[in-house]
């Protein structure tokens, strides 16, 4: 088997050092791994194709709705973007 060296970084090392699976597995293998997991063999179908093709040209035409459209349609309220904090009251002022 052909070797070669590559440079990376150590923080990259470390992050490959606990990816594997077993301490004794190369860091080719853990590389091997993470690349074959990433690909997908399995192209879309041309129906698959056709359908976001429509979608993308409806989006830039303006046909699209909003997540609020949506979530009001379903009835649905929106979960605060900030924690909930009640405001003090005047009677909560005073006693404190």
């Amino acid at each position: 088997m052909h070797s070669t060296s590559i440079r990376i970084r150590k923080e990259t090392r470390d992050h490959l050092q606990r990816l594997k699976k077993h301490p004794r597995e190369s860091f080719d293998d853990v590389i091997s791994r993470l690349i074959d997991a990433s690909v997908d063999d399995e192209p879309l179908s041309e129906e698959t194709l056709a359908t976001i093709e429509l979608s993308l040209k409806e989006y830039r035409d303006g046909i699209y709705h909003t997540h609020e459209e949506i979530l009001a349609d379903l009835g649905v309220a929106e979960e605060p973007k900030t924690a909930f904090r009640p405001k003090k009251s005047r009677e909560d002022s005073k006693d404190a």
